[in-house]
């Protein structure tokens, strides 16, 4: 009896660890979003950062104190500093302080944590946060 209860532990193990391999496959690591936003909140006139990021691809958006909005263009730039050297080359990043950004990739980094979310949908996403930022 106690034999069957290990085959059958061990099953159900392995059955549970080949479902969360596929599933991570079929998702877009954040690893480099979670680094990248707090890169970006590490600047003082920084008081949120959201970012998704898919592949080599990382998109970041920035809520900046209201008493820095008339200093945004340096803003920017101190924020892609500190993403160019918190990155490797091989790693594009994406930045903006647009409101509508913000929202796209807030309510797109929601979905991702909690994984509802497939790579396939993530990247499609992230295309129309990246015409948002274009355009």
């Amino acid at each position: 009896m106690g034999h069957i209860k290990v085959l059958l532990a061990a099953a159900v193990f392995t059955l549970m660890f080949a479902a969360t391999g596929e599933a991570a496959e079929d998702q877009c690591g954040q690893g480099h979003a979670h680094k990248a936003a707090n890169a970006v909140e590490a600047l003082h006139e920084v008081t949120e950062a959201r970012a998704v990021s898919c592949e080599n691809k990382v998109y970041v958006s920035a809520e900046v104190a209201h008493r820095y909005r008339l200093q945004l263009p340096e803003v920017r730039k101190e924020a892609t500093m500190a993403l160019s050297d918190a990155f490797d080359d091989n790693i594009s990043f994406h930045f903006s302080t647009d409101l509508k950004v913000w929202q796209l990739l807030s309510r797109l980094e929601a979905r991702v944590n909690e994984g509802d979310i497939t790579k396939k949908e993530t990247i499609r996403e992230l295309t129309a946060v990246d015409e948002h930022m274009k355009g």
